[in-house]
């Protein structure tokens, strides 16, 4: 059976890639990822969503604070860390 092949170009179209990927060799790689990436999103689940007011009082003041300090505020107003172009992640 043929793997899918997709082709990658250079932006100025200099070099051709193929690539050649089987999904039974892809999972071991991404499997730690979709994990980390499960947890993290029940921890900011459980801290955006708390039904306890003591917490959801701390949440809110570390929240507004770092809105309002002058390095942090700015680039939380951005949405944070964003991706290149290139990939690479932008802090």
């Amino acid at each position: 059976m043929a793997l899918p092949q997709r082709e990658l170009r250079h932006p100025r179209g200099q070099r051709r890639l193929v690539l050649r990927v089987d999904g039974a060799d892809h999972q071991p790689l991404r499997a730690p990822h979709v994990a980390a990436m499960t947890r993290l999103s029940l921890l900011l689940g459980a801290v955006l969503e708390t039904s306890s007011r003591p917490a959801a009082a701390v949440r809110d003041g570390l929240l507004r604070s770092a809105f309002l300090a002058p390095a942090l505020g700015p680039w939380l107003g951005r949405g944070g860390p964003r991706s290149s172009r290139s990939g690479v992640l932008e802090l």
